[in-house]
């Protein structure tokens, strides 16, 4: 029927979409693979983590690829990379484009390997200076 031809028009439409998805997605994280010092499994963890976290934030998977990317440059270690890209993505959310991801990211790993906050802490970091700049 007319309607199924239809159906099978859009879902062909889709595929190359997907497919182009799935390459950036691939070539985006092969940054993480070469600057994260983990093992194979919390490699592929992290990839999991990343993806599920573009689902619930308004941040492409690739540019959480990129900041993850980053926090393994900055010595993030592997357990903390996923939760320091979250706070890293949120705060350039908040800060709506007046840094970029890199700059904060690079910001915060060095304050907190200034100060010596340890790396779990970072959210409470972002959390305070959020709230300043909110008040």
């Amino acid at each position: 029927s007319v309607l199924a031809y239809r159906g099978f028009q859009n879902l062909v439409g889709i595929i190359p979409d997907a497919i182009r998805l799935q390459i950036e997605w691939e070539s985006a994280f092969t940054g993480v693979e070469k600057t994260v010092n983990g093992t194979a499994a919390q490699v592929q963890g992290l990839s999991r983590e990343l993806r599920d976290m573009s689902l619930v934030m308004p941040v492409a998977s690739t540019e959480l690829a990129g900041i993850a990317s980053i926090a393994g440059q900055l010595g993030i270690h592997t357990p903390n990379i996923a939760n320091f890209t979250r706070v890293i993505s949120e705060m350039v959310v908040a800060v709506d484009g007046a840094m970029s991801a890199e700059e904060i990211a690079v910001a915060m790993a060095q304050w907190a390997n200034i100060t010596r906050l340890p790396q779990q802490r970072i959210y409470q970091l972002t959390s305070a200076i959020a709230l300043l700049g909110n008040t």
